[in-house]
């Protein structure tokens, strides 16, 4: 997929790779119909490789998810059985589930901090939106690739079906919550004052490598 300018928002982010993906999925299709794939259509298989493990280096090129998120910790976990502790983490990703995303951080400082005193390095590569932000700032040392692009954004939900205004407003006031949580996770772990958290989440500004390196988003 090309494109001349960065995505104006996450859903257009999100839009422009599933259309790569589904066409990927269907040039495949059609060259093994016509029995066209050779050796070189490897690299097409790839659409969405999900987490794997080279060394010290565990690569997160997935949404988050349970799943994702729960292959990110066995992967850890297969580090820390083979005696590495100083592991870098790659990370392209869109985002996805905000809960998994906050548990894989969770998990990630763990590490860290336990017994295992794990050296992390977090790496943002491509794009690094969303819940995969969480993981992002995680890391003791992070850093931010010179044409990678960071976003952080409100919360967002969708409502199914219908609902009665008391589970409206109960809704309304767990989000609340949530986002208030997310804000004092942002500001504890990153230099971007208040105004300007309030200025990224409402507006979904795109962040190049300078600009989080500025507010300490990225530490070198």
């Amino acid at each position: 997929m090309s494109a001349s300018v960065a995505p104006r928002s996450l859903q257009e982010y999100e839009f422009l790779n599933k259309i790569y993906i589904v066409t990927m999925r269907k040039r495949r299709r059609t060259k093994k119909a016509w029995g066209l794939r050779n050796e070189s259509d490897e690299d097409e298989e790839d659409d969405s490789p999900g987490v794997s493990r080279w060394r010290n280096e565990i690569s997160f090129y997935c949404s988050v998810s349970l799943k994702t998120v729960s292959d990110l910790m066995k992967e850890f976990r297969g580090c820390l059985d083979s005696g590495i502790t100083d592991i870098k983490l790659r990370i392209h990703s869109c985002g996805g589930d905000a809960y998994a995303g906050l548990a894989a951080h969770d998990f990630l400082i763990g590490v860290q901090r336990g017994s295992h005193a794990v050296r992390l390095t977090t790496v943002a590569e491509g794009c690094c939106a969303s819940a995969a932000t969480f993981l992002l700032i995680a890391g003791e040392r992070r850093e931010v690739n010179v044409n990678a692009m960071v976003l952080i954004h409100q919360l967002r939900v969708g409502n199914y079906g219908y609902q009665k205004f008391s589970e409206q407003v109960e809704d309304l006031n767990a989000n609340a919550k949530m986002m208030e949580m997310l804000k004092k996770l942002y500001t504890s772990k990153t230099g971007i004052p208040a105004k300007k958290l309030d200025e990224l989440l409402s507006n979904e500004i795109w962040m190049n490598a300078d600009e989080c390196r500025k507010f300490s988003v990225a530490t070198t």
